[in-house]
């Protein structure tokens, strides 16, 4: 988004990092609004955890200093928005994972964060408007569809480096974490599809997850732990991405930045119909959905 900004030419004046960094900062650009100075608008995003806990410590050392800059803005006129990316602390598996002590300062926190968003934001964007029924409170935000975007480009290396007879390739990198990226629909399918071949890419620290699906399921594909540039390699010598996993409500909503990144790849995506990216497959025409009901 800085670089889309930029790009069309508009001046950023960035307010960002840690709260130590961005009060001082938040205070000089108040003290400048205070005194006269105009922005177009202000857009900004959320991190996974509260605001007020998002420092390394994740102490609320600075709990008012986001809302309060928010505040002037909206005095002085200036319309703002705000990306929220995630509600996974509203779905059971967060709260299985976090502690109760932990889990109950975090909700309080995320609460305060929605309660201010209500109060002086502009508009809330969602990945998508799916989003909006795990959003407590949703009916007092102006909230805006906003997909993720990547920065990747569509190149002559984007090209197929396999040949037809090699058969269909398949490729997916995420999480295989169930209940959420559930992998066993998709692995299962691999045993009627004896032409297809199947790369799952994961982070290392997710080997033990794999261990666990059936091994019968595991043989059947390939695995490797790639990210960031390495990954255009796998995109090549591909002929589609898939996100295809079990049902869950999350899936009802997100839209994963790897649906994103593999358009940006060229490369067509297979996905579960009823789901926040099956729906924008289709909609878009970038690949193919199936009911799996």
């Amino acid at each position: 988004m800085l670089d889309a900004f930029r790009a069309i030419g508009y001046e950023v004046v960035e307010v960002t990092g840690y709260s130590s960094e961005r009060v001082p900062m938040m205070k000089h650009l108040g003290r400048q609004i205070r005194d006269g100075r105009r922005f177009e608008f202000c857009y900004s995003e959320c991190v996974t955890s509260p605001t007020a806990l998002s420092d390394t410590h994740h102490l609320p050392t600075h709990p008012i200093a986001d809302p309060k800059f928010f505040r002037t803005l909206k005095q002085a006129g200036i319309p703002s928005g705000l990306f929220y990316r995630d509600v996974y602390w509203r779905f059971d598996e967060y709260r299985r994972k976090v502690p109760l002590p932990k889990r109950f300062a975090s909700a309080a926190f995320y609460h305060f964060d929605l309660a201010w968003y209500r109060q002086y934001l502009d508009i809330v964007y969602l990945p998508s408007l799916g989003m909006a029924a795990s959003v407590p409170g949703s009916e007092g935000l102006n909230l805006k569809a906003l997909p993720p975007g990547m920065s990747t480009r569509l190149t002559s290396d984007t090209q197929r480096t396999n040949t037809p007879s090699d058969g269909l390739r398949l490729f997916y990198v995420g999480s295989i974490t169930p209940p959420i990226y559930d992998m066993t629909m998709l692995l299962s399918a691999l045993k009627f599809l004896p032409k297809v071949q199947m790369t799952l890419c994961f982070p290392e620290s997710e080997l033990g997850i794999f261990a666990d699906y059936p091994k019968d399921l595991t043989d059947l594909v390939e695995i490797c732990h790639s990210s960031g540039p390495a990954l255009d390699d796998h995109y090549a010598n591909s002929d589609a991405a898939c996100l295809i996993m079990g049902p869950h409500p999350y899936r009802d909503f997100a839209m994963p930045v790897k649906l994103f990144e593999a358009i940006g790849h060229g490369r067509p995506l297979v996905s579960n119909a009823d789901t926040a990216a099956g729906r924008f497959i289709s909609t878009e025409k970038v690949g193919w959905v199936f009911n799996d009901q």
